[in-house]
């Protein structure tokens, strides 16, 4: 039975989190805010010290519009709309006393549309406040954005102002169904089935998930929902074997990417467009010649030991977060002998942990698996270290760093949602200081959030080594030394203008701040910023240096980080010099893309 869409979104958010958390850091360094809560009515949110006074009744604001379907321009009944602040903190987000939010809360108030698409919402506090609407059959969407899924315009209400004309145009979602058959040509119950999407996490292309479903009775699937775009279709079945042993004869059916390779990139595209209805999309699985993984744990001394608590898994080399193509494997006796039945020919990453009361200790090893069986593997486990750190603040204020934190990611892809692999957070003491635990020999980059508003990470040194640039590494053993990060109070801001070819104020673009040099390799360098109504946009808490500024109608994830892709615009961009505590100002012509 299929998991619903939130469910499965649920869960591909929390695994996808360890691909995209530079986004996260990102917004930190921004000061970008936290999302307010969702509610059908007006919601109160946590008190504030003090509060201003009490809005007045008249000076309380509405906004009215209209929701209508693209293409056809025909209205949109029982649209669910719904208005939330664009940001937190300040006078401006405090509601009257027994006004939605109440004293300091996050505000958001909701609405129907009627049979001719209208709706009104009144009674509202004055702030800034971003539009969304959500419709049964339609990709959610938000006023002001250029396509589905891109982030919308926020609105500026001053006290008493009636804001018409707020209208939001839905676009009609996608489906593909199908079925899932075997080499037969019989229905298969219970594959799964996953849509992806071509898009770049840190500059590097790679194929993420956006749903998935799993086949019924009759191997039948259906994913909907699905905003205009290309997509790559694959399925894959996995049978569970119950005991430790495998026949020789084994087989497994391997995963097959639509319409019959066992890649993404020898995939078909399915080009979906506004209400596209791709039915009869069938996935024919084949079988291929399935062999065991078998070996040995060992400890890190060396002699043999019972790691009854120990995990081992295989994971793709080429990472992803397709669960069906981790397997688990099992470890069967007091020796720490393991086996991984029903092994598909492929590059693996073969990754073990285990507990020693509150200290972890892992292994990964890099594993290429032929047609025939790997028996006598030796997988040592190694003690996991603790790394101390400490934060330095400079500037002539003591600012706010209670949110400070710092993460290690790991770099190998193979490893991201492994046992062995994933994220270490530190957060900060009493006396600034920070520790690192369980952190593994391995490759990481740094990822530093929560600085105050006005701060920039200014240098990070393991030691003596600066490693604010290069990262972490760790894959001979982790160095006990302390990690420093500095980080000044004196960031550099940029703001602007953007203008369509007709210099009209360009709202609702995307505007990327990209390093020059080799900091284009490092993520914590570059920032974005979505335009008002106006067209103006503010890039805040930026490191002194040379940058060049873009503005592109149409871009996915942090393409703007491959080199290859931003190529063809590369002189597009304004450049763009920034000094500690300087504020410069560029106007920006929008860049057209053919997106990613």
């Amino acid at each position: 039975m299929r998991l619903s869409r939130l469910s499965v979104k649920s869960i591909y958010f929390i695994c996808a989190a360890l691909l995209v958390s530079e986004t996260s850091s990102a917004q930190a360094r921004r000061g970008a805010p936290s999302p307010a809560p969702t509610a059908g009515t007006p919601t109160q949110g946590q008190p504030a010290q003090q509060a201003p006074a009490p809005t007045k009744p008249e000076e309380r604001c509405s906004i009215e519009g209209s929701i209508f379907s693209v293409g056809t321009g025909e209205p949109v009944r029982k649209a669910n709309i719904m208005l939330r602040r664009a940001g937190g903190g300040g006078a401006g987000n405090f509601g009257g006393p027994g006004g939605p939010g109440g004293p300091g809360g996050g505000m958001a108030y909701s609405a129907s549309s009627d049979t001719a698409g209208r709706y009104r919402i009144a009674d509202i506090e004055p702030g800034r406040y971003r539009v969304s609407v959500e419709r049964a059959g339609f990709v959610d969407a938000q006023y002001g954005a250029k396509r589905p899924g891109d982030a919308g315009t926020t609105l500026t209400l001053d006290k008493s102002q009636r804001m018409t004309d707020v209208n939001v145009s839905l676009t009609p979602h996608g489906v593909i169904a199908g079925r899932v058959l075997d080499e037969d040509g019989e229905p298969m119950m219970g594959a799964s089935v996953q849509i992806l999407q071509r898009t770049y996490v840190r500059g590097r292309k790679t194929f993420s998930p956006v749903d998935n479903a799993s086949t019924n009775d009759v191997g039948e699937y259906r994913i909907f929902g699905l905003a205009p775009g290309k997509y790559v279709v694959s399925a894959s079945y996995r049978r569970t074997r119950g005991p430790a042993v495998q026949e020789a004869d084994a087989e497994t059916y391997a995963q097959t990417f639509y319409p019959g390779g066992n890649t993404p990139d020898m995939a078909a595209p399915v080009d979906i467009q506004p209400g596209s209805q791709f039915r009869g999309l069938d996935l024919r699985l084949r079988k291929t010649r399935a062999v065991k993984v078998a070996g040995r744990i060992v400890g890190a001394s060396g002699n043999d030991r019972g790691r009854g608590g120990t995990n081992v898994m295989l994971a793709p080399k080429s990472g992803g977060n397709d669960f069906n193509s981790r397997m688990m494997g099992r470890v069967y006796n007091a020796q720490g002998d393991f086996l991984i039945s029903n092994v598909a020919p492929g590059s693996y990453i073969l990754s073990a942990t285990s507990f020693d009361g509150n200290h972890m200790l892992s292994a990964r090893m890099p594993l290429d698996v032929g047609s025939g069986p790997i028996d006598g593997l030796a997988i040592t486990l190694q003690p996991s270290a603790e790394l101390h750190g400490r934060l330095k603040v400079e500037g002539s204020t003591a600012p706010d760093i209670k949110n400070f934190r710092v993460t290690l990611a790991t770099r190998s892809s193979g490893a991201m949602m492994g046992p062995g692999g994933g994220q270490q957070f530190g957060g900060l003491k009493e006396d600034n200081t920070f520790t690192l635990a369980n952190v593994n020999a391995d490759q990481y980059d740094i990822r530093v959030s929560g600085i105050p508003d006005g701060g920039y990470v200014k240098s990070i040194k393991l030691g003596d080594a600066d490693v604010t640039d290069t990262g972490l590494d760790f894959t001979s053993a982790v160095i006990p030394a302390e990690l420093t990060v500095v980080v000044n109070m004196a960031a550099a801001t940029i703001d602007g203008v953007v203008q369509t070819d007709q210099s009209q104020p360009a709202s609702g673009v995307i505007v990327v701040l990209v390093p020059e040099g080799t900091k284009r390799e490092v993520d914590r360098y570059y920032s974005t910023a979505t335009t008002d109504d106006a067209g103006h946009f503010t890039l805040k808490n930026i490191t002194p240096g040379e940058y060049r500024v873009y503005s592109f109608d149409n871009v996915k994830g942090s393409a703007y980080m491959d080199p290859e892709w931003l190529q063809p615009y590369e002189t597009k961009g304004e450049r763009v010099s920034v000094k500690e505590s300087g504020t410069s100002s560029v106007q920006l012509k929008v860049v057209a893309t053919q997106g990613v």
